[in-house]
């Protein structure tokens, strides 16, 4: 008997490791190459050893129910465990599949989503799952809710900083002030890109690639400036120096609101619709009258390269047309 289970289950694994290792490979390029990308979701989260489990619970289901005659209080107990099996595999299938597809969604830029809001989905999902496996069991969960109910306070306390970095996240969400591909900084003068909000921390992602794990709880009470709001586009300033001497202001006005017309065109192509650059003089400063150059951009990652040409041409520009920029001067007067 103990020869004829083992090779029962040894047919169900090869069968299971032939339909994953090659069935399912041939379903995956499959669905590769069509438009429709729910189909590479769904044979995905049935790898990970998912279709070797099912033929090894088919094979436990038949020799349980056909091929050998266990007494009956045994049977008993043989089948509710393999229920309980198989209730338990599909659950953590469905809580899989569900959280993969909201991920999905949320890329699609359909859903508020990040890890936390795939994991509250998934969490509830196994939790059903529980709740039909003891009911399967014939356990009743009132006994179980009352006990959380008054162990609850006490693991309250002790996991106060993790409910409240949880809370917040919610709130995060809920709120969508703070987003995933969003560009924020911090009062404390980080900034990056949010690559993941989850149950506990905001990651940020950095220019220099480096991560920044922020507690929700800690992100939700300090200043935070998001650039991607209202809108991703962002005026740049530029202040300039020109000196006293200067002849011609309005032609040094002129000259910089071009030369920013032009770099703003060419970098864009003329594909973006945008207000006029604004070029005004704001103050009399100790050397220098002070122009102030603004202009507006697609996102804040387009500031530095555009920022960078305008300096290095404006340099080119300012020369070629004679003007000078202003720098700090101290005379010294001696007296004899």
């Amino acid at each position: 008997m103990f020869i004829q289970l083992t090779i029962i289950i040894l047919i169900s694994i090869i069968l299971g490791v032939f339909s994953q290792e090659f069935i399912l490979a041939k379903l995956k390029k499959w669905a590769k190459g069509t438009k429709w990308k729910i189909d590479d979701i769904v044979f995905d989260s049935l790898g990970n050893g998912v279709i070797i489990l099912a033929f090894i619970l088919l094979g436990l289901w038949l020799i349980v129910r056909f091929l050998f005659n266990f007494p009956t209080n045994v049977l008993i107990i043989l089948e509710k465990t393999l229920s309980v099996g198989i209730i338990f595999s599909v659950t953590l299938l469905i809580a899989n599949l569900t959280g993969d597809l909201i991920k999905f969604y949320f890329k699609k830029g359909r859903l508020p989503s990040v890890s936390i809001f795939s994991g509250i989905v998934k969490g509830v999902i196994i939790i059903t799952g529980l709740t039909v496996i003891l009911q399967k069991l014939n356990i009743s969960i009132t006994p179980i809710l009352t006990t959380l109910g008054v162990g609850g306070l006490a693991v309250a306390l002790a996991l106060k900083d993790t409910l409240s970095n949880f809370f917040a996240g919610l709130q995060i969400l809920i709120s969508r002030k703070i987003k995933v591909g969003d560009y924020i900084q911090l009062s404390s003068g980080e900034s990056g890109y949010v690559s993941d909000i989850d149950w506990r921390n905001t990651v940020v992602k950095t220019s220099t690639n480096n991560l920044i794990i922020i507690p929700n709880a800690k992100l939700v009470s300090i200043i935070v400036t998001n650039y991607y709001l209202p809108e991703k586009e962002l005026w740049i300033k530029i202040v300039l120096d020109i000196s006293y001497g200067a002849k011609d202001l309005e032609k040094i006005e002129k000259v910089t609101q071009d030369l920013a017309k032009r770099i703003i065109d060419e970098e864009f192509k003329k594909d973006y619709n945008r207000p006029e650059p604004k070029v005004y003089y704001k103050e009399l400063g100790e050397y220098s009258i002070k122009l102030e150059v603004k202009f507006q951009l697609k996102e804040l990652k387009n500031v530095r390269i555009v920022r960078s040409r305008f300096i290095k041409e404006l340099i080119k520009e300012y020369r070629r047309q004679k003007i000078d920029i202003a720098y700090p001067k101290q005379i010294i007067q001696l007296e004899k």
